[in-house]
């Protein structure tokens, strides 16, 4: 039995962690399996528990607040759940409450044999170990409840076990991440990463659906490849996407075979520590290798979305059961539409340190968080609903501080700030790509990191244009930055976050609230109608509190829960875009991943269950 973050009966003030059970011995092995050298996921299990037999969880759940009970939506029995479905000479499939006919789990057994045996082939040896225990999981929520572990596909290398999520956003997208298990027996570790990382999905058929050699292409023919040598570079290649690292990866791996031949990349795999004379060189024949490929067809743009109707969807809660994997994201989701919302917008974050010191901007990968699956689950969540989805990753820089603050000291500075950026929205847009995100934000109020440096996010825009075929947008901030950029031409839409106050009285009229925001409405209209570009509000949005007018994009700072002033805002807002043909749509700013977010929250943005709810709706449905 497992808990965590339980009131101390000592000291109601700090938190008890307890793992107890019939063997000391048991409970070691448990504690290193979890844990490692690295604790940091015993405090995201925070309020919970677990029961297990074995290493094997059968009951989970969390604490409910603020009684500490347990049951509910947030509690599940895990037992019976677990059973040997197929086995074939070298897999054993174990099935986690997954849905499959006889007919498809043998297709998977023949395919994972096929596999195996084509990586047999290619190293000349037969494999000599003992079935691998292939596990299937419903949905990146359950596996994550289960693991700790929320990718599509991950490797258990000590227990030889492979673990993979079998749903509909992951339909005809077969990982094969059992190859690098296999290719480890056979061959051992490589020398470099991206050999290892190559290898396994040059033997992934379908990897991402067209396969790694198509988005390898894709990215060469944009002009957004990463150069031989940041493959080679250890730190570079630990610390850039997973998705263009991985299938550039296997497009290197492709041309040294064909370079030094099946036998002599063998030879090298383990062994193999380039001299920069030989990266040179290497360089120039993969460069020409890879121009004598046949030229891709693109696909046709993505058309231009409908008018935007819907919300910012918030990751609130920051547990597996309640961020944007959760099984409530997707009951959220249906009370959105049902509201008459035919869009969200979809924000994963990554930070920065210091808004004056560049620095490599991490991807999301800790359970809990904005991770890359989190953000598939709830786009074909969405498109499953008949909504259109926004990407809009944004950076966050810690309290006191905000992206549109990023101002670097020097001009050396700058440029590796905008080198980082690139990267990291990069990763994005090709995630957006792979799974027909229909629009996608290349940045968030940057403000002084925009006025002044246009050509720096032309740069970017054009590089990612031909490799995202959807809609692109930047989301300005209200203010200075909207009303002085000049870069629209280069976008499909422009985006405002709109936050101007509404009124500075305590006690303004209905009436002066609609002519304020006629007011603001006419100025954005003259924006748009000067770049020739229609607006898209990416974010408006206002608390439940007294004098929410006054500045809407600020924190409570001690005002008292008031619903009406919300709602009168939302009719302003409304009644002011009537008739505004150059305004392409609404994403209010914001609504919650699991709707009790919104109980524990009263004085949040989302308008869920306060009277500025059906303002939404009335005016939605028209």
């Amino acid at each position: 039995l497992q808990f965590s973050a339980y009131p101390s009966p000592l000291n109601p003030q700090l938190p008890l962690y307890q793992l107890t059970g019939f063997d000391d011995r048991i409970l070691l092995r448990q504690l290193r399996q979890w844990y490692g050298a690295d604790w940091s996921s015993l405090v995201w299990a925070s309020r919970g528990y677990k029961v297990f037999e074995g290493a094997t969880c059968q009951v989970m759940g969390f604490f409910q607040q603020p009684d500490w009970q347990i049951g509910g939506e947030a509690h599940w029995d895990f037992r019976g759940s677990r059973d040997t479905i197929h086995r074939t000479p070298h897999f054993e499939f174990i099935n986690h409450r997954v849905e499959l006919s006889r007919a498809q789990v043998e297709e998977m057994g023949k395919r994972c044999e096929g596999g195996l045996s084509e990586i047999e082939d290619f190293c000349g040896r037969p494999v000599r170990f003992d079935r691998i225990r292939y596990h299937l999981y419903p949905s990146g929520e359950e596996k994550g409840l289960l693991l700790f572990n929320t990718q599509q596909s991950h490797l258990d290398w000590e227990n030889g076990e492979v673990h993979t999520v079998i749903s509909a956003e992951y339909q005809d997208n077969f990982v094969q991440q059992e190859n690098e298990l296999i290719l480890r027996h056979l061959l051992g570790e490589a020398s470099q990463p991206f050999l290892e990382d190559g290898l396994g999905v040059y033997f992934a058929h379908r990897w991402q659906r067209e396969g790694y050699a198509y988005w390898a292409q894709r990215l060469f023919q944009s002009g957004n490849a990463l150069p031989l040598a940041e493959l080679l570079d250890r730190e570079l290649y630990e610390r850039e996407s997973k998705l263009v690292k991985t299938c550039t990866a296997g497009a290197l791996v492709e041309f040294l075979i064909a370079h030094w031949g099946k036998n002599g990349f063998l030879e090298k795999y383990n062994k193999w520590s380039p001299s920069p004379t030989e990266v040179a060189e290497l360089a120039g024949a993969w460069d020409r290798y890879r121009q004598q490929r046949p030229t891709l067809a693109l696909p046709d743009r993505r058309p231009k979305a409908d008018y935007w109707r819907g919300f910012n969807f918030a990751h609130e809660g920051y547990q597996i059961y309640n961020g944007y994997l959760s099984k409530g994201a997707r009951e959220s989701l249906g009370n959105l539409q049902a509201l008459g919302s035919n869009a969200i917008a979809i924000v994963p974050y990554s930070y920065l340190e210091r808004p004056d010191q560049p620095g490599f901007l991490p991807f999301m990968n800790n359970p809990g968080t904005e991770t890359d699956e989190s953000v598939i689950h709830v786009a074909h969540a969405a498109r499953a609903l008949g909504l259109q989805s926004l990407l809009k990753p944004q950076v966050w820089l810690g309290r006191g501080s905000w992206s549109g603050f990023v101002e670097m000291k020097t001009e050396r500075e700058w440029a590796l700030f905008f080198d980082y950026y690139y990267r990291w929205i990069r990763h994005y847009a090709l995630l957006a790509e792979i799974h027909e995100i229909e629009a996608l934000s290349v940045g968030v109020e940057f403000g002084r990191a925009t006025l002044g440096h246009e050509a720096e996010w032309v740069q970017i825009f054009r590089k990612l244009r031909d490799l995202y075929r959807g809609q692109l947008t930047y989301c300005a901030n209200w203010g200075d930055e909207f009303e002085q950029l000049d870069f629209w031409q280069e976008l499909d839409f422009i985006g405002l976050n709109c936050y101007y106050p509404l009124s500075k009285s305590a006690s303004p009229t209905q009436a002066e609230l609609e002519r304020r925001f006629a007011e603001i409405a006419d100025m954005v209209g003259k924006v748009a109608q000067k770049h020739g570009k229609s607006v898209v509000f990416t974010e408006i949005g206002f608390r439940p509190v007294t004098g929410t007018w006054k500045d809407p994009h600020a924190g409570v700072d001690g005002r008292e829960f008031a619903a009406e002033p919300q709602r009168r805002c939302y009719e302003a807002v409304f009644k002011g875009l009537q008739g505004r043909e150059w305004c392409g749509g609404i994403l209010w700013w914001k609504w919650p991943s699991y709707l009790a977010y919104g109980a524990r929250n009263r004085t949040g943005f989302s308008p869920y269950n306060h009277p500025a709810e059906a303002v939404v709706k009335k005016w939605f449905e028209q």
